[in-house]
């Protein structure tokens, strides 16, 4: 038995060093490829840190993209709707344009019509002075006359006294 004792301690031995050997060439491998995999690690770590910076700075340049859109869509929206007031004052504008502009056409042809009744009653006035020029001019010819006539009629009378003081 003392051989069997010393054959199985031998192989519990051998079986020892063998298991220590794995071990150590497996912590030996596990450590190799423990650090290149921590390597690896703090190389994506560092790479998602990067991608998260720079997935904030384009949610910043996003949000700020958005909030440019909202207020030209705002101003888009007041422009349009100064746009519409405008077109409809310029609308009404344009009706009263044209209202005006056929009140200026009918009261140009009132002018025209009183300036033609204008001219024609400066014509008759201009007529109708010279017939008082004239009537004037005939009515002293006339008085001249009538004192003419009331000289001889003095006369006569003086002269047909003068006889019949004679006479009588």
């Amino acid at each position: 038995m003392g051989y069997i004792n010393q054959n199985a301690n031998l192989v519990l031995l051998f079986l020892l060093v063998l298991s220590v050997t794995v071990l150590v060439g497996a912590t030996v491998y596990y450590q190799g490829n423990f650090s290149s995999i921590n390597e690896e690690y703090n190389h994506k770590l560092e790479s998602l840190q990067k991608l998260e910076k720079e997935l904030t700075q384009k949610s910043s340049v996003l949000n700020k993209t958005r909030e440019e859109l909202v207020l030209k869509s705002e101003r888009e929206s007041e422009f349009t709707e100064q746009f519409t007031e405008i077109r409809s004052q310029k609308e009404v504008l344009e009706g009263e344009r044209s209202k005006l502009t056929s009140e200026k056409e009918s009261l140009e042809g009132q002018l025209d019509a009183a300036q033609e009744g204008l001219r024609e009653s400066q014509a008759e006035l201009t007529h109708e002075k010279r017939r008082v020029a004239e009537l004037q001019t005939l009515n002293a010819q006339l008085a001249v006359e009538v004192n003419y006539w009331k000289e001889q009629t003095a006369s006569i009378r003086s002269q047909l006294n003068a006889c019949q003081s004679e006479g009588s």
